[in-house]
């Protein structure tokens, strides 16, 4: 091979290599294409859920502008009801996101925490957003809203709940507690009760000795042979 074929090969190869990379680059810019209509026709039609499938096969082919795909998937899942998958989304998509992309998706980042009940993360992920971004304001005026109505409910519950019992007791030695008290009490009126009828039997023998000493040899019974006092303690 003459030193002028070679170098025509050479030629040939430097312009085929390239035209190579340009038609699967082309190639995949298509299908990125065709997975984004995807996904935007299944939001129109309102299928959030294959709106999801679609825009998640973008991840690993959208190499120009890496970010989309995620904010595209997690925008999906937002829809779909799925507020904890759509932070995950739009947690992915800051980390690729342009500065000049950054306040956009952490406005939707923010909402995505306040949809998951979390609107203090929310309100700190909008901490970088610009006062004059209108959009990141109505949203953080939103969610301090929302933080401040919940921290409001929690205080009322708080009020609201019952004591908590003291540590290691139940309901069911709260319950024995009370029934061990009420006998004590029952027990102590019967021993009070106990105490007064013998008091009072005390009082009747004292009585009746006196009697009997009184009335001795004139056929009086002697006081050894009375009754026993009816008490029963």
């Amino acid at each position: 091979m003459s030193g002028r074929e070679a170098w025509r090969r050479r030629l040939l190869l430097a312009g085929v290599l390239p035209a190579l990379a340009a038609a699967a680059l082309s190639l995949e810019v298509a299908v990125v294409l065709h997975h984004d209509a995807e996904g935007r026709g299944a939001l129109d039609d309102g299928a959030p859920a294959r709106a999801v499938e679609a825009y998640a096969a973008n991840r690993t082919l959208n190499v120009l502008e890496p970010w989309v795909a995620p904010y595209d998937e997690a925008t999906a899942r937002f829809r779909a009801g799925d507020p904890a998958g759509a932070v995950r989304g739009y947690t992915d998509a800051l980390a690729l996101a342009p500065a000049a992309q950054e306040c956009r998706v952490r406005t939707d980042l923010a909402l995505a925490h306040g949809a998951a009940g979390a609107p203090s993360r929310g309100v700190r992920a909008l901490a970088d957003c610009p006062a004059s971004d209108g959009r990141a304001a109505e949203a953080l005026a939103a969610l301090e809203e929302q933080a401040a109505a919940e921290e409001a409910a929690d205080s009322d519950e708080q009020a609201e709940a019952p004591p908590e019992a003291p540590p290691g007791s139940d309901g069911r030695q709260g319950a024995g507690q009370q029934e061990q008290a009420a006998r004590q009490g029952e027990l102590r009126e019967r021993n009070d009760r106990g105490q007064e009828r013998r008091q009072r039997a005390e009082d009747r023998d004292d009585q009746t000795g006196v009697g009997d000493r009184q009335g001795q040899g004139r056929g009086q019974p002697d006081p050894g042979e009375a009754g026993t006092p009816a008490y029963s303690w």
